[in-house]
C-alpha cells in the first residue's frame, strides 16, 4: 500500500484558495474543545457528589507550612 505525503497547503473546495495545514489543526482543535471531548464525560454519581461538596464551601484551601529557620 502506498502512502502519500500530505501536502503543505490544502486547497478549499469551495473558493480554490491555499489552506495552511495549521489553520485546518487550529480549526479542529477549536471544535473538539467546544464539544468538550478532552473534558471526559462526568458520571451522575459525581455530579451529585460534587454538588454536595459545593454547598459544604468546595473543596479545602490549599495551606502552606513556613520552613523552619535554623539557628
Amino acid at each position: 500500500m502506498a502512502t502519500k505525503e500530505a501536502p503543505e497547503n490544502f486547497i478549499c473546495p469551495h473558493c480554490q484558495k491555499g489552506i495552511e495545514a495549521a489553520e485546518i489543526v487550529a480549526a479542529a482543535a477549536s471544535l473538539m474543545g467546544k464539544k468538550g471531548v478532552k473534558k471526559g464525560i462526568t458520571s451522575e454519581k459525581k455530579a451529585k457528589s460534587s454538588a454536595e461538596n459545593g454547598k459544604k464551601g468546595g473543596r479545602p484551601k490549599k495551606t502552606t507550612v513556613p520552613p523552619e529557620s535554623t539557628i
